[in-house]
């Protein structure tokens, strides 16, 4: 049965990717694919290059799928043991890989600027699938996607790349031109060995399968009458009552407990689904328990901020928490950011009602922060408390944003018209979330321009960086590039 080994790697000194989105997205195409009992999906997060040696060994892959952040010359990036970033070179990376090329097929480098790396590997790995130059996130999933949806059908690697290659600009995205494929000398196009069922045991199977739906058919007709002729005696089975608005908020409450308790992955995700089951009436306990998870976790932040600086700065507290390094990504605020993202649209509104209420809170801070400071009154003990009520905002900032750009487009009509809201964070989150989101980019930039002169630094800032963010995009995406893909010569495996 031919293994995906995925390896999820974003460091903390790195910008926040949603790598655990593209996991689960490539997991359901293949759970829906035609040959979804022929493949294993195995996965591992954060993975230091002792945990890479380690998977492989266990799992002994077909397919070697790496998201994440690529380094050019200096290869991918992985975790070190305190969880920062630590490049692997090309050539260290393909001697290893080389002792696996018997059971590893393919590589696929969702990474920018993965070439260097990609050419050292397809001398000794028959297909590599690599990123020439910078993409977005967006991009890089869906043809991430596209590409084991088509392998999920029974197609060759070849055949997968060609099919996940036109996926972006079908939705819409950018950057179709970045993906290339580098295939070793010598080897001819082929897909992973999927063993397929005869076709007498499939139709057998199918008739075993009919038979057992009629026989429960035929019971269920059976039991209801029964049930009716009880009824017409007068000695039926109560009618079943449906659950109450109160039972189901205890049970989402239980839920979330739950998720607020496990430890494990599985367990989260098992628990995440069924809140999702739940819809729009989870969003306001769970946005709740972000709140309450917010309080308990910043008492350590704020000892730390006070013995590092005496200095309040909110504006920098908001964009160090902004810049992905937060140590409870992969805990229950992570699941909890999943399950709204989700559950999608609904969770929008509440969530811009949330930022404006933390607007106004924010506001007060700064006016007693600044009449302490006039006053001369700013000792370490009166800026204590404030500095715990900041980072508390900035950390729930942080999660509801991250919420946002998880709900994805549904969320964009509502994010536009929030760029025109009174209140300053709500402005600086939708700024935010559509520079994440990237489509669509000529109403996004639009709306960014009409920031230049707001009153509010923070948000002001914020849209000029972002607008800088997507006009560099849109120029490389303009740029002239060679969309074919690379002969293999003589030379070097994957040069033009």
């Amino acid at each position: 049965m031919p293994t995906i080994l995925v390896l999820a790697a974003n460091p903390s000194d790195t910008r926040r990717l949603r790598l655990d989105r593209e996991i689960r997205d490539i997991e359901a195409g293949l759970r829906r694919s035609r040959h979804r009992e022929a493949f294993e999906l195995r996965s591992v997060l954060a993975p230091r290059a002792r945990d890479l040696r380690r998977a492989i060994l266990d799992h002994e892959p077909t397919v070697l799928h790496f998201c994440g952040y690529g380094a050019g010359d200096a290869g991918i990036v992985l975790d070190d043991d305190d969880g920062r970033a630590q490049p692997m070179a090309p050539a260290d990376l393909a001697a290893f890989l080389g002792l696996f090329e018997e059971t590893v097929e393919c590589v696929f480098l969702n990474a920018c600027y993965a070439t260097p790396l990609a050419e050292a590997l397809a001398w000794r790995i028959e297909v590599v699938v690599g990123m020439e130059g910078e993409v977005n996130d967006a991009t890089a999933s869906e043809f991430a996607v596209a590409f084991y949806d088509a392998l999920g059908a029974g197609k060759t690697y070849g055949q997968a790349f060609d099919i996940a290659r036109v996926a972006p600009p079908l939705a819409g995205l950018a950057g179709a031109a970045l993906p290339r494929l580098h295939r070793r000398p010598g080897v001819d196009d082929r897909g992973p060995s999927i063993e397929v069922r005869p076709r007498q045991e499939i139709q057998g199977a199918v008739r075993r399968r009919w038979w057992v739906m009629f026989s429960m058919t035929a019971l269920l007709l059976a039991m209801t009458a029964v049930r009716v002729w009880d009824g017409s005696t007068g000695g039926g089975a109560p009618p079943v009552e449906e659950t109450s608005p109160e039972e189901r908020r205890l049970e989402i409450l239980d839920l979330i407990l739950q998720l607020r308790q496990s430890e494990d992955p599985t367990a989260r995700r098992y628990v995440g689904e069924r809140l999702e089951g739940h819809g729009a009436e989870a969003v306001p306990e769970l946005l709740r328990a972000i709140r309450d998870e917010v309080g308990t976790t910043t008492d350590a932040m704020t000892e730390q901020a006070i013995t590092s600086s005496l200095r309040f700065d909110l504006g920098g507290l908001f964009a160090s928490l902004l810049s992905g390094q937060d140590p409870w990504r992969e805990g229950f605020l992570g699941s909890a950011v999943e399950v709204l993202g989700n559950i999608g649209e609904p969770t929008v509104t509440p969530i811009l009602e949330a930022l404006e209420e933390d607007s106004e809170k924010r506001d007060r801070i700064r006016e007693r922060v600044a009449a302490l400071q006039a006053g001369g009154q700013g000792t370490i003990f009166d800026l204590l408390p404030l500095l715990g009520e900041s980072q508390r905002l900035g950390m729930a900032f942080w999660t509801f944003t991250s919420v946002l750009v998880d709900v994805g487009r549904p969320a964009v009509p509502r994010l536009l018209d929030a760029l025109d809201a009174p209140q300053p964070l709500v402005r600086l989150a939708a700024v935010q979330a559509l520079v994440a989101l990237g489509e669509p980019r000529d109403e996004i930039a639009r709306g960014l321009r009409n920031l230049g002169n707001d009153p509010d630094d923070e948000v002001r800032m914020a849209a000029a960086r972002a607008l800088a963010a997507l006009d560099s995009e849109k120029s490389r995406a303009e740029a002239p590039v060679n969309v074919e893909a690379p002969e293999v010569g003589a030379g070097s495996p994957g040069d033009p």
